[in-house]
């Protein structure tokens, strides 16, 4: 017996007209307020902090982005990686405002000296959302006290990194099934100037990723031997490389070829000088016992040379295998998983979200998420885009607006951009997305360098239904990280994926959600629980939130 909660949610309205005179910002101050998807509540709501730069920032890439419950009241909280300060915990308060409880939270690291980003699960499965925050110089595990306060316990936990290390994009999940989350933690390059480094300097500050085990007693294990490349590929130093070695941005765990374990693909910056976005299959455990990880990269169509920065994962066409978009400068890459092992093809100017087509082809993006904005049933795509001030020859300005493109539902997108409140021009990184006024429409954080975040309320006016699906596991991990959720309507099938980590070094809110457009019949939703038993629901109701328990005696 699968046990199942609802709530009924009750639209929050906003007083929009009250927040015109304070919080009218970017190009949107510019057009008709009315006619806009979004709007920006970021004042009003409280969430003003400024992401300065300091003197150390030579390279800024700026800030990540983590949607957690901390406190288990149902309602997402917000957790900001400042840049010169102590970093930021903003508790939503259920009444469209945020308040920031870092300090009482313990929440109490600062990145100093660098970027910061994280991940946020339930490493120890006791109920609570714990805390990873990478960052240059000192990266935290957080955890969570349950009583609204976490406690430093890197040292303890055997995580600590620390020195010459610029930690970036991190993700939690169950890659060995022993229903603990294991964690991954992508590095980029510790030497900054990187505008007078040679090819050969460029790899010697590279710090290679670690993916670190989970030993069930709050401890960890370093275990990124697994993920070596057996041929032990060296350069001309003789310095190892293999699959291991590149300036990494951001890991994401994806079941790439529904076979039921999770696939490690991590996207790396400066693809042509040092190495290319990699990925590994997820073999399980080998003639000897130990797990086994087989880098496919070569040929797969996903070991693209670029400056990578964030990913997007979503199955955009419908055809039930998760796709991936990858930031860059310049051209952005949509890579359609092909269902035929881990394959993908560039589709990028097919499905009209290359930046040539839009007159900008130098533009720098960084966060991006697929998303249902508008729940008429496919993801949409949001990129955000923001300038690296070295890169003098370019021709776009440091301000750069963002770019949402709206899904045809026929492989193709279109760019809604100007009319969706979403482009303000900004110096923009890290974006997420998450409900967190609970009205069945999903909202966006946008972190920006040298000013504000955005916080976008989704106007919700399409009239459209949704469901929100919330997974409790007991056999698996409790975050149900790693599960699948296929839910059909009208004889369209939807696929949703639990992930903890992702876009650009942050994290989505966990709850998975579906656009369901003027259906109000919810055929089935069936769950592949990360252990692979399933359960199939039934008779679902529309507009509302399901939290769903996994039964202990599957």
């Amino acid at each position: 017996m699968v046990c199942i909660m609802k709530n009924n949610f009750i639209n929050y309205v906003i007083l929009i007209w009250l927040f015109f005179s304070c919080s009218i910002t970017g190009n949107a101050s510019l057009r008709d307020q009315d006619a806009l998807f979004f709007i920006d509540v970021s004042e009003p709501s409280g969430i003003t902090s400024i992401y300065e730069r300091s003197r150390f920032d030579t390279y800024p890439y700026g800030s990540g982005i983590v949607v957690l419950d901390y406190d288990n009241d149902g309602h997402d909280d917000v957790f900001y990686a400042d840049r010169t300060g102590l970093d930021l915990l903003y508790r939503n308060q259920a009444d469209g405002t945020f308040m920031d409880v870092a300090v009482d939270a313990s929440i109490t690291g600062g990145s100093q000296v660098g970027n910061g980003g994280g991940c946020a699960a339930d490493y120890d499965n006791d109920g609570d959302q714990d805390l990873y925050v990478s960052s240059y110089g000192y990266s935290r595990l957080y955890d969570n006290h349950g009583n609204g306060t976490f406690k430093d316990v890197s040292l303890i936990a055997g995580i600590q990194e620390s020195g010459n290390i610029y930690s970036t994009g991190c993700a939690w999940a169950d890659y060995d099934e022993d229903g603990f989350l294991d964690l991954v933690v992508a590095r980029h390059l510790h030497g900054w100037d990187v505008t007078k480094m040679k090819k050969n300097e460029f790899i010697e500050a590279v710090e290679p990723l670690v993916l670190y085990r989970n030993n069930q007693d709050k401890t960890f294990e370093d275990v990124t031997y697994l993920l070596r490349d057996k041929r032990e590929t060296h350069d001309d130093d003789g310095r190892e490389l293999g699959g291991i070695f590149g300036a990494g941005f951001q890991p994401i765990w994806v079941d790439f070829e529904n076979d039921g374990d999770l696939d490690l693909y991590v996207v790396n910056d400066f693809g042509e000088l040092i190495a290319p976005n990699v990925i590994w299959e997820n073999r399980g455990l080998d003639p000897m016992g130990e797990w086994h990880f087989e880098n496919v990269s070569l040929g797969s169509g996903g070991d693209v040379a670029m400056y990578g920065m964030g990913v997007a994962v979503g199955d955009y066409d419908g055809d039930g295998f998760f796709d991936l978009y990858i930031t860059n400068i310049g051209d952005s890459v949509l890579l359609k998983n092909l269902g035929d092992g881990i394959k993908f093809n560039d589709v990028t100017q097919n499905a009209e979200v290359g930046f040539g087509m839009i007159e900008d082809e130098n533009r720098v993006t960084w966060g991006t998420i697929f998303f249902d904005y508008d729940n008429d049933g496919d993801e949409d795509l949001y990129v955000v885009s923001g300038y690296l001030d070295h890169l003098k020859e370019a021709k776009n300005p440091i301000k750069q607006n963002n770019l949402l493109f709206s899904n045809n539902s026929d492989g193709t997108f279109k760019n809604v951009s100007a009319e969706s409140g979403l482009d303000n021009s900004a110096i923009g990184r890290g974006t997420v997305f998450f409900d967190f006024n609970d009205d069945g429409c999903l909202d966006i954080f946008v972190a920006n360098i040298g000013d504000m975040p955005n916080l976008y309320e989704n106007k919700c006016t399409w009239g459209n239904h949704w469901l929100q699906v919330e997974l409790i596991g007991m056999n698996i991990n409790r975050d149900a990280v790693g599960s699948r959720i296929e839910l059909t309507s009208r004889d369209r099938t939807q696929v949703r994926h639990i992930s903890a980590g992702g876009s650009y070094m942050g994290q989505n809110m966990r709850t998975a959600h579906f656009g369901l457009g003027d259906s109000q019949i919810i055929d089935r939703l069936v769950i592949i629980w990360s252990d692979g038993t399933i359960d199939q629901l039934d008779d679902l109701q529309v507009d509302t939130k399901i939290v769903v328990k996994q039964d202990k005696s599957n």
